[in-house]
């Protein structure tokens, strides 16, 4: 199976040529016309005719009315066409420079048809081995998602050295990990996050960030030396929301998905109850953004009546999961929020099964 010389545009692309605002888009990389067989449903005719339209569409840089007519293909294609026209609309939206659509519609063409790109074959006549365009369309270790993760000490510890620990496992994912302990939002005098933050994704491209914050923001708000909230009043907590919701303005222009880790539960209940309250301010500021998202961890890290558990079982053993200070979290504990934080890269974006 061949797949047509202008996959070689696509690759251009992909290295991170632009097209000119009005520019042509050139050829159907998304498209082997090998596999455009004429699907039952339709006339020889039709299908023709509709491929051509939208193919025509795209060279000539009408992205929005080939995205148009592509969705009135599928309305009516049945299953053994939906993948051409769900290819081309991937084109399209390739070419409107919204990549990660472009990804997540290219994924479905492979589950619908897993035959439409043949990864064995090798390259002919100077065009581009399938397996480089799997690599450069899906992240992986040649093209890796770049994911910038901060925190306190939560993160400095523990949390960074599973991330590191497991990077054999998910090569398809570039990690910078920037963490401080003893910081938050509370002291900005100490360590002021936004301004951290918007720093180190500013110079540099990332994708996602995750965010792991929380456990020394239960203090007062200062100025100076003066104390001008006091944790635990109404204005505290609206204050604190307000810096919330300030700190996720300031990042989420920078990537596509910004991830809140919620805390975990905490050995000591007073201390349980304050953590649980900020895990419902981190959740509705982040309910609220639209390219934001809460990862909750109560339920890693409970036992099976929802309370705090020193031990956890994993593979048939014991693990202990938390420091004996009922706060941090083992690096053998960290292997389960490692595991959630995939699940949500996979889920959002596309890596390259390792």
């Amino acid at each position: 199976m061949k797949l047509p010389a202008a996959l070689f545009f696509l690759m251009m692309i992909l290295n991170g040529s632009v097209l000119p605002g009005n520019a042509a888009a050139p050829g159907s990389p998304f498209v082997r016309q090998k596999m455009l067989t004429v699907p039952a449903d339709s006339s020889q005719q039709d299908y023709i005719l509709r491929r051509n339209r939208i193919t025509s569409l795209i060279r000539h840089g009408e992205f929005e009315e080939a995205v148009s007519q592509c969705d009135a293909a599928l309305q009516t294609a049945q299953k053994n066409s939906k993948h051409v026209f769900t290819a081309l609309k991937a084109e399209a939206f390739y070419y409107k420079k919204d990549i990660n659509g472009a990804r997540i519609l290219m994924r479905s063409v492979l589950k619908m048809n897993p035959g439409y790109i043949d990864v064995n074959r090798k390259p002919k006549n100077g065009s581009i081995h399938t397996a480089e365009f799997l690599d450069r369309f899906f992240y992986s270790p040649k093209y890796p998602l770049k994911v910038l993760l901060i925190g306190d000490s939560l993160v400095a510890g523990s949390l960074r050295r599973k991330i590191f620990a497991t990077k054999k496992s998910h090569q398809g994912v570039s990690w910078t990990v920037n963490a401080k302990t003893s910081s938050g939002l509370t002291r900005p005098d100490f360590h002021d996050w936004p301004a951290i933050a918007e720093k180190v994704l500013s110079g540099k491209k990332f994708k996602a960030l995750f965010i792991l914050l929380g456990t020394n923001d239960a203090q007062d708000f200062r100025s100076g030396k003066k104390r001008i909230y006091f944790y635990g009043k109404p204005d505290w907590f609206e204050k604190y929301e307000e810096r919330v919701k300030t700190f996720l303005d300031t990042v989420s222009p920078y990537v596509m998905n910004v991830y809140w880790i919620g805390l975990p539960p905490m050995k000591y209940a007073h201390f349980n109850t304050k953590m649980a309250k900020f895990n419902v301010m981190y959740e509705t500021a982040c309910g609220r953004k639209a390219n934001a998202v809460f990862i909750g961890t109560k339920d890693i890290y409970s036992d099976k009546n929802g309370k705090y558990a020193q031990f956890l079982p994993r593979n048939g053993k014991q693990l202990r999961t938390r420091e004996n200070d009922g706060i941090h979290v083992t690096d053998a504990g960290m292997g389960f929020l490692v595991d959630r934080i995939y699940e949500n890269l996979n889920r959002d974006f596309f890596l390259r099964d390792e």
